[in-house]
């Protein structure tokens, strides 16, 4: 005789499913949660609940560190005279103070110095207006050379000085743009990536001819994203030009403004660094001034108007690293580890990418310097190009590697590296943390990318009155002042567009859990991030989570088969086919596994066993005679579970 026996140990979705022979033995199925994780405690909640739609206008965080793309404007021309009195070359031990123009809220300032027309070999520190001057460099150069360089410095009073080393030359500066605190600015935040080539006409043949532009498309390449994006960090480097010139840099689509970013020479590659705002097709243009001049482009990182990215903090200009100190040169093919994390102002922990000025000197071949994050590969691209004999620099925005270490990489010959720190980027401080969301299968941990992890959201839901497809999202709040009123803000990103939820707890000290209970999601694929306010202060605004919610899927049968289908006996060995359909709009619906025992149910959290287009195939011995029973659960790739029990006789 054989007998099956039902169990439904949740309350949605189970249907019994007849019973038709020892063969195909029928389950109970139950749209059940893979695990039960205990509800969190969050404080006493409002908040607004419904489809994932536009609901009202976000808080505006504390994002400090922005940047805001201004320009490019020339405020210095030695030679005309623009932003001085005179028209004259700046003399050896030379300054002048830049006025540049800034809100009294600007924390430091992007520059590009150009100098020309040099006597002799020196080089430019720019530092901020009355301070001493520290002994790094900003731009180096050869006598009778014409060379730029990015530069990014603090600023005081709204300005800065330029110290000239030795000798005279006429010094050029275009503004790029500028970092602030002000929360009312609009502004952009920093996204580092690992360096990466998006460009070399070397490869095609196909130089720039003069007076030409070539489009060179950006976004969704190399970790840039394909949509946000205001601007992206450039290393631009000259190759094989057939008479001086010089490039501009500029967003596709616009005009060509008066200014220039790379000028060089001919018989060596020039570089630098580029801040480029990105046209609205997402590609920038490139200009050739004259003759024919090979380009070469590799991406640092780039500027996006969402305020999940890094902030600017500026330090005071400082050497961080000189191998001839030391008396190392590099050799060809070796690379010197620099610390950077806890020197110079650099916090030891949460900085994302740090500003240098890297210069080579004494080099004895054409080479290149390549900086990259400690630890990791190196990429093909270059910073500082050089040729014997020459002192070269260029500013390098790298990230820091896990190690709170940059390496710096000598392709050929030996030279000297020489590494001064302008400022650090970081996520900022005190957003809310430790984000989380809460289904019918427990809590799943943040994902930094897409897709995150499955949400099951069912009618059980988690608060004192059961919701249908609810899912609740929880985050830390560490910023606000202790014993105030405070709002939690999670701006939901899902199939349906974009909502703004918040709540308001009971008064407590930070840091503490606070909860928002999502009513009604359709399935999809969705992220968010939060701001914390105390009435006062909004604080910054926390990293982005992931995550992907399944609410409506069905397991409707889980079969068993045994097979050969009848006689079984002990001793015999039967072949078990496992089976599950489901129903649902989403793709967690597919069966990912099963788990099963004989004689007591597996435990909630078993390991499954996965699943070939929802079937799993065993052997099983039949040791005893008497009655078996096959306890079987089927979960789904999101966590729904059908669930139950049959039985089966073998005889002696």
């Amino acid at each position: 005789m054989n007998k099956g026996i039902g169990i439904g140990r949740w309350p949605r979705h189970i249907w019994r499913i007849g019973l038709i022979s020892a063969t195909a033995v029928a389950l109970i199925a139950g749209a059940a949660p893979a695990s039960i994780a205990d509800s969190p405690t969050p404080k006493a909640l409002q908040v607004r609940a419904g489809t994932v739609t536009s609901a009202s206008t976000p808080l505006v965080p504390s994002q400090p560190g922005k940047f805001v793309q201004s320009g490019p404007t020339r405020i210095l021309d030695t030679r005309i005279p623009i932003g001085v009195a005179d028209k004259a070359p700046l003399g050896s031990g030379g300054l002048v103070t830049l006025h540049l123009g800034l809100p009294a809220d600007a924390t430091a300032v992007v520059l590009n110095l150009t100098v020309t027309d040099t006597s002799s070999a020196g080089y430019l520190t720019v530092y901020p207006d009355g301070g001493t001057r520290p002994t790094s460099s900003n731009l180096n150069f050869s006598s009778g050379e014409t060379r730029s360089d990015l530069a990014t410095v603090a600023v005081t009073n709204g300005s800065v000085d330029v110290f000239n080393h030795i000798g005279s030359a006429d010094v050029i500066a275009d503004l790029e743009g500028y970092y602030t605190n002000d929360t009312a600015v609009a502004g952009s935040s920093y996204y580092p990536v690992a360096p990466s080539r998006l460009l070399d006409t070397r490869s095609s043949r196909s130089p720039i001819g003069g007076s030409a532009s070539l489009s060179v498309p950006v976004v969704g390449r190399a970790g840039v994203p394909s949509s946000g994006v205001s601007a992206v960090v450039l290393n631009v480097t000259e190759a094989d030009a057939t008479t001086p010139g010089f490039f501009t840099v500029y967003a596709d689509g616009r005009s060509l403004p008066g200014v220039s970013n790379v000028n060089f020479g001919t018989g060596m590659p020039v570089p630098n660094l580029v801040v480029a705002p990105v046209g609205a097709d997402g590609k920038i243009d490139i200009y050739n001034h004259a003759g024919h001049a090979d380009a070469i482009v590799d991406v640092q990182g780039y500027y996006s108007t969402s305020p999940l990215g890094s902030g600017f903090s500026p330090v005071t200009p400082t050497r961080i690293e000189d191998t001839r100190s030391s008396k190392s040169p590099l050799a060809a093919g070796a690379s010197v580890a620099v610390p950077v994390g806890g020197v110079a102002e650099v916090p030891t922990t949460g900085a994302s990418a740090v500003v240098l000025n890297v210069t080579s000197a004494d080099a004895t071949s054409a080479s290149y310097f390549s900086v990259y994050p400690g630890g990791q590969s190196r990429s093909t691209a270059s910073n500082v190009n050089f040729v014997a004999g020459q002192a070269v620099s260029n500013l390098v925005v790298v990230p820091i590697g896990a190690d709170g270490k940059i390496d710096i990489y000598n392709a050929a010959g030996k030279a000297d590296a020489i590494a001064d720190i302008f400022g650090y980027f970081a996520l900022p401080q005190g957003a809310p943390t430790g984000l989380s969301e809460y289904g019918a299968n427990g809590t799943q941990t943040c994902a930094s990318s897409p897709p995150g992890p499955w949400v099951a959201a069912s009618e059980s839901g988690v608060g004192a009155t059961a919701q249908a497809r609810q899912v609740v999202l929880t985050a830390n709040v560490t910023q606000p002042t202790a014993n105030q009123d405070y709002t939690l803000e999670a701006v939901i990103t899902g199939p349906d567009g974009v909502s703004v939820y918040d709540s308001s707890p009971s008064l407590g000290s930070p840091p503490f859990p606070m909860s928002l209970y999502l009513d009604g999601l359709p399935s999809g694929s969705y992220s968010w991030h939060a701001v914390s306010s105390n009435g006062a202060s909004v604080s910054p605004v926390s990293a982005t989570c992931y995550f992907q919610v399944d609410a409506d899927t069905v397991v409707t049968s889980v079969t068993a088969t045994v097979s050969p289908a009848t006689n079984l006996h002990t001793g015999m060995a039967v072949q078990i086919t496992l089976a599950a359909t489901s129903t649902g709009t989403s793709a967690g619906k597919e069966i990912a596994g099963f788990c099963y025992s004989f004689q007591q149910a597996p435990p909630s959290n078993c390991q499954l066993t996965p699943a070939v287009n929802g079937e799993l195939q065993f052997t099983q011995t039949l040791s005893r005679w008497g009655s078996y029973t096959l306890y079987v659960y089927a979960d789904t790739v999101s966590g729904w579970r059908g669930v139950g029990e049959a039985s089966f006789y073998v005889a002696s």
